[in-house]
Order: C-alpha cells, then sequence, then structure tokens
C-alpha cells in the first residue's frame, strides 16, 4: 500500500515538472493558440501640438520672470577683519585667514613607526567672498597662510603663526 502511494506521487511530481519545464522553457509563440498581441492594428493619436504664435507668447510670459543680471559676490561680507583675524587665539570650531573660514571635518592619527605616511586633517575651506567650498587634506607639520600646522589627537589640530607667538586650536566640536 504504502509503495502504491509513493508511487503515486511520485507520477503527480513528475507530471508537474514537466509542466513547470514546457511553461519556462519551451517557446509559447509556436502554439497555435496563441492570440497576436501586436501594436499594428492600433490607431495612434498624437497629443495636440501647440502653434508657433502660442510657443512664442509662453516664452514671452517666461522670460519676464527670469533675471538678466549676474550674481555679484558681496563684498562687504569677506568673514573677520585683519584685525580681528590677528586676535584668534586659544580653542576655536572656526578659524578665518584672509577670505577663508576652516572648519576641521575629520583628523587622522598614525602611528609614526609603522605607517607610511604622517598623520592628516581633513578641513573644510569655505571662501566666504567667493561662496566656494573646498575639502584640503593637510599633513603634520604642514604650512597654511602663514601657519605650522601640528596634529596631537583626533579632535583638534594646533596653528602656529609664523611671526608671532600666536596658537590656534582649531576643534572638531565645541566640548560642553
Amino acid at each position: 500500500m504504502m509503495k502504491l502511494v509513493s508511487v503515486t506521487v511520485l507520477g503527480i511530481m513528475l507530471l508537474l515538472l514537466s509542466l513547470d519545464f514546457s511553461e519556462r522553457f519551451i517557446d509559447v509563440s509556436q502554439s497555435t493558440n496563441v492570440r497576436d498581441n501586436s501594436l499594428s492594428n492600433v490607431s495612434v493619436e498624437f497629443s495636440p501640438q501647440l502653434s508657433k504664435q502660442t510657443v512664442l507668447q509662453l516664452e514671452a510670459l517666461f522670460n519676464t520672470y527670469q533675471s538678466n543680471e549676474e550674481p555679484v559676490a558681496s563684498e562687504g561680507n569677506s568673514g573677520l577683519s585683519a584685525e580681528l583675524q590677528a586676535q584668534q587665539r586659544g580653542p576655536l570650531t572656526e578659524f578665518f585667514s584672509g577670505d577663508v573660514v576652516y572648519k576641521v571635518v575629520g583628523v587622522v592619527l598614525l602611528d609614526e613607526q609603522t605607517a607610511t605616511r604622517k598623520s592628516f586633517a581633513v578641513l573644510r575651506a569655505e571662501n566666504v567672498r567667493l561662496k566656494e567650498v573646498k575639502l584640503i587634506e593637510l599633513s603634520d607639520g604642514a604650512q597654511l597662510d602663514g601657519y605650522k600646522v601640528e596634529i596631537n589627537n583626533t579632535t583638534q589640530i594646533d596653528f602656529f603663526h609664523l611671526n608671532d607667538n600666536r596658537k590656534v586650536e582649531l576643534k572638531l566640536y565645541q566640548s560642553t
């Protein structure tokens, strides 16, 4: 009895497998029962086209809202004055040098004995007059705008002015 049930189940499974195989891998378009699904008999209707006069009227309407002025960088917004920049000292999260404001994005400390390159920091440099932003990479010991860069930890970069004893500590974040 068990043998008969097993043979019956096996037969049904083989039948289902063959049906599945034929549906997946045999080209059905050769069959005579397939309807023609081509779009050759469908009529095509185009959307209405605008006349040239209407197009010109629409363009004139749009042009009234366009500005012909070139964007000009504001001369008054140049960050900090030279006097205030000369007073920058101690821990800061923003450091101004000329028209550029620097912010720390990240610091990577590398072991000097095993690393093939020096520790470095990535700064966001935004020119406030030209409204340009770029990322710059500074190595430990590099110079930037009259300052020597020293990287000691992962949250701060020290800038030592080359002409006087000013030290600016540019921090990744302000601790509370």
